[in-house]
């Protein structure tokens, strides 16, 4: 089932901070507070707060929830377990909203799908109802085909690099779908909008090729997922 609201987006700009691929997650509208990972609003942050904000996991607003793949990570405060630490991130989908899930392990979709069903949440799963159908290796990065929530995006070009980054852009781009209310009765969001969005997407640190003659390529990680 489709929960439609909202308007699809007129110009670029809103959508290019939306899709950006390393930041929190959909830029809010009126009177809608995004909500960091726990349920936790961002300000004023308390030393526990700060310890368990998950920008690089989780994104909500509201209206909309996106989850990337969940790992081990920063199991000091959230846990030791995969199971543990999905708990922790599943308080961002808050009811009657849009989850929109990548593929997890079994022991986070648990998790996730439970508190979806909770609080009546309607999900949206990498697989099923959108994401990547096809990638080529481009020069500066990659070009990527689309299944989004309503319908297909084709000729993507993403100055990013690796299989992961192509994940995290459907998630990105089904995320903002839900936010903005496209579906599949009211057809896909503008794509040169999208492609505009998508072509200033940067992620320091994550396959960043710093120099070229001969290429340097930098590639940090703080947990074992993000060294897969």
């Amino acid at each position: 089932r489709w929960l439609i609201a909202g308007a699809i987006v007129a110009g670029g700009a809103t959508l290019a901070a939306a899709l950006a691929v390393g930041g929190p997650g959909p830029v809010p509208s009126d009177g809608d507070t995004p909500t960091l990972a726990g349920g936790m609003q961002p300000l004023p942050l308390s030393e526990t707060q700060e310890r368990r904000l998950e920008y690089d996991a989780a994104f909500t607003s509201r209206r909309t929830a996106g989850s990337t793949p969940i790992g081990l990570d920063h199991t000091k405060y959230l846990g030791d377990t995969i199971g543990e630490i999905a708990g922790e991130k599943a308080g961002i989908i808050k009811p009657e909203s849009i989850a929109v899930l990548a593929a997890q392990e079994s022991d986070a979709a648990q998790v996730l799908l439970r508190r979806a069903a909770e609080v009546d949440a309607t999900v949206a799963r990498e697989g099923s109802e959108f994401g990547v159908v096809s990638r080529a290796i481009a020069v500066g990065g990659q070009v990527l085909t689309l299944q989004g929530l309503a319908g297909v995006y084709d000729e993507l070009f993403v100055p990013l690099h690796g299989a992961h980054h192509a994940q995290n852009t459907a998630v990105a781009l089904a995320a903002v779908e839900a936010f903005l209310g496209a579906g599949a009765d009211t057809g896909v969001i503008d794509v040169e909008v999208v492609r505009e969005a998508l072509v200033g997407a940067s992620s320091p640190g994550r396959l960043e090729v710093v120099r070229g003659a001969p290429t340097v390529i930098v590639d940090a990680a703080h947990n074992p997922h993000g060294m897969a």
